[in-house]
């Protein structure tokens, strides 16, 4: 039930990324205007205070939702109504210095979370595809699995160890479960398919198996799907996928006909009497003609009785043959077991006997090669078959390391044309380097002159003890250090087993001046060996963008955090600091703080005498006191004069003494001028009373109206 839910999830989510995908510009626009839209209705309307907080929401859903065409949009309509709502009379274009401020940071602000949001979208939609290509080349590979079970000439199939569900398996095992198909079969258990007494008897069969460290083969009667009594030799091996998941194999093949009891027919015949009679005639022709030869047949097309000659004594000569009958039928179940796998259907069909007798009538003989099991390896052969009058001669040679040698050849040639057609499409590239992960050995192509010039040697018996070498005098000293940790044998395999591909960054002194490189690693699978193919880019220009962008996004977030008047930080910054400590104080973690709150008195004052700019001077002054006062504590502006901060650390043990030093008056009061004294108010962090910041926010808030008043009473003038 967990699988099912998550198999739903997953393609719930699959559903509506390719939705996405699969909207077009057109239709993204007209959605994006009218979410944005909707919201500056319901702002405007409701004559919201700071309506960017709500579309900044519509800005967020519509980069999540439609990428870089809906997030450009939104963010365009959001700015226009920025521009709208803080303009003088809604003009657009005539601001006060404190609102063209304002525009400014809503700018910043808009552009940085549509571009964070649009490339997270961005990578969501690479990674969704990356997974749709991996979900397909599965599918591609299940296929793959079920045509070889349904090319398997015995009963063929495999279950989950665990559940013991069927995972797959070929048409004639499907006939013996009473299905028409496979895929009546695929999700099924062996209970659900077969009487208790046999779904029984097949269970603990499995349970041997797994018990086991090697394949499980037993022989039984059992009633085919027709209900004939067969013996069948059952075969039944474990074996993990690389997640660990057990499975069984299960292979199951009619041998009635090979255990049979055999009677001796009559050896009288004149057709096989005569091959006895003149048996030394054709011992001394066969080892005149098999020189080249480790096996050699001698077949009655008559009779298909056959001799068979191999394994040479020390003088030279093939020992005493062995004699057989039916030898093209034999051959054909011969193969199932001492030809390699992936030859045996090629194999049966060319052991035919009526094709094998027409290709020798049309070109005079007939030879191929093929892969034969010896001493459990496969190895290269080739048959050749000659008919004399009605006999045909069949001998087979080892041709092992001729193939390998051509296939070793053609393999060089089209890994060069690889790698030329690699450089061409991708014109970063360095250099690439094949390598054997079992020994070490490699071999290089370059396209860099620049890199040749380092004078690394093109090929080799040890990669990463030769790559160690040449990095001591190649790589940047400060990133020797992370390269020799990284690029390991071990590592560079633990990581492409675990993520699929190996990827490091680093510089390579390439003539005088470091160049960023990105070096990649991956495994491929040729000829059914393993192949390490190792690859280094030029990613210099790049990996430089890329910490110019992220130093230019780290300066725009600072910015949109600073007050532009004072230098402090600004409301932005102080809601930021409160998302923090209410989710602590929701924790349980919060550490003691107070709320001081500070208001400037009589600013208003100084603005109708002398100016707004006499104003800001004052602001500015008062800010800087503050900063003196609480010098190691956060300071907000989260209005035009009035500033909050919040204590902890040292400043909260001194917390009565810095409010006496912030409220302190001169003792000759003619000497003040208007504008200079600060009223604030402080009130501690209580966990039993308080529950959010907002809350010690307000009783310090209260406070410090309650000092302004006692300045008014103080001075006899307006706060």
């Amino acid at each position: 039930m967990k699988n099912e839910k998550e198999d739903t999830m997953t393609n719930k989510l699959r559903k509506n990324t390719v939705m996405q995908l699969q909207v077009g510009l057109p239709k993204k626009i007209i959605i994006t205007i009218g979410v944005m839209s909707a919201l500056i209705f319901f702002v405007y309307h409701f004559n919201v205070p700071n309506p960017n907080m709500i579309l900044i929401a519509g800005l967020v859903l519509c980069s999540a939702l439609f990428g870089y065409g809906g997030g450009i949009v939104a963010a365009l309509i959001m700015f226009g109504y920025t521009l709208f709502f803080f303009s003088t009379d809604n003009s657009f274009i005539n601001f006060t210095p404190q609102n063209l401020q304002k525009v400014i940071v809503s700018m910043i602000g808009i552009v940085a979370d549509m571009l964070f949001v649009c490339s997270l979208k961005k990578a969501e939609i690479k990674e969704f595809k990356e997974v749709d290509e991996l979900t397909g080349q599965l599918n591609v590979q299940k296929a793959t699995l079920s045509s070889l079970l349904n090319h398997m000439p015995a009963m063929s199939f495999y279950k989950d160890a665990k559940s013991g569900v069927y995972l797959a398996c070929n048409q004639a095992f499907a006939e013996y479960a009473n299905k028409k198909s496979p895929a009546e079969v695929v999700g099924l258990t062996d209970f659900e398919i077969f009487d208790p007494l046999t779904a029984r008897h097949f269970d603990d069969d499995d349970k041997k198996a797994l018990s086991m460290d090697e394949p499980y083969i037993f022989f039984e009667d059992v009633p085919d799907a027709a209900g004939n009594q067969k013996q069948f030799q059952t075969t039944k091996l474990k074996f993990a996928d690389e997640t660990g998941r057990l499975y069984i194999l299960g292979m199951c093949m009619d041998v009635t006909e090979f255990v049979s009891i055999r009677k001796e027919n009559e050896q009288t015949r004149a057709a096989y009497q005569e091959v006895l009679n003149t048996r030394d005639v054709y011992e001394n022709v066969i080892n005149a003609l098999s020189e080249d030869y480790f096996d050699m047949y001698y077949v009655d097309l008559a009779t298909d009785e056959y001799i068979e000659y191999g394994s040479r004594t020390e003088k030279g000569q093939f020992m005493n043959g062995l004699r057989g009958r039916d030898f093209f039928n034999e051959t054909k179940k011969n193969a199932l077991t001492f030809v390699y796998e992936k030859d045996q259907q090629q194999f049966i069909d060319r052991m035919d006997k009526e094709k094998l007798l027409e290709e020798i009538e049309k070109h005079g003989s007939c030879s191929f090669a093929y892969r034969l099991l010896i001493e459990g390896e496969p190895v290269y052969v080739n048959m050749k078959v000659k008919k004399i009058e009605e006999h045909i001669i069949i001998g087979v040679s080892n041709v092992d390391l001729q193939i390998k040698q051509r296939m070793e050849a053609a393999r060089d040639a089209e890994e060069k044309k690889s790698y030329r057609r690699i450089s061409a499409l991708n014109g970063n590239l360095i250099v690439l380097y094949f390598v054997d992960p079992e020994n070490g050995q490699f071999t290089q192509y370059s396209a860099s002159k620049e890199f040749e010039d380092l004078g690394i040697s093109k090929q080799g018996a040890d990669f990463f003890g030769t790559t160690y070498e040449n990095s001591l005098r190649t790589i940047h000293p400060e990133d020797q250090a992370l390269f020799h940790s990284q690029v390991t044998k071990e590592n560079v395999l633990a990581t492409i087993e675990r993520d699929g591909i190996f990827a490091l960054d680093y510089r390579l002194m390439v003539g005088e001046l470091p160049t960023y490189v990105r070096l990649k690693a991956a495994k491929v699978e040729e000829d059914g060996k393993t192949v390490l193919i190792i690859g280094l880019l030029d990613e210099d220009a790049q990996i430089r963008q890329e910490q110019e962008y992220v130093k230019n996004l780290s300066a725009a977030r600072k910015m949109a955090t600073i007050d532009s008047l004072t230098g402090v930080k600004n409301k932005h910054a102080f809601v930021q600091w409160e998302e923090k400590i209410n989710e602590a104080i929701r924790n349980g973690t919060q550490e003691p703080f107070a709320v001081v709150v500070c208001d400037i008195n009589n600013l208003k004052a100084v603005n109708d005498l002398y100016g707004h700019k006499e104003g800001d001077e004052c602001i500015r002054n008062a800010s800087a006191k503050i900063c003196r006062v609480f010098a190691h504590s956060p300071v907000f502006r989260i209005g035009g004069d009035e500033f909050v901060v919040i204590l902890s650390d040292g400043d909260y043990l001194k917390r009565a003494e810095l409010m006496e030093e912030i409220n302190e008056v001169p003792s000759d009061q003619s000497k003040i001028r208007i504008g200079e004294t600060i009223a604030a108010g402080m009130v501690e962090y209580d966990k039993d009373l308080h529950f959010s910041l907002l809350s010690v926010f307000d009783e310090a808030d209260r406070a410090m109206y309650e000092r302004k008043r006692a300045l008014k009473d103080l001075f006899g003038s307006n706060g």
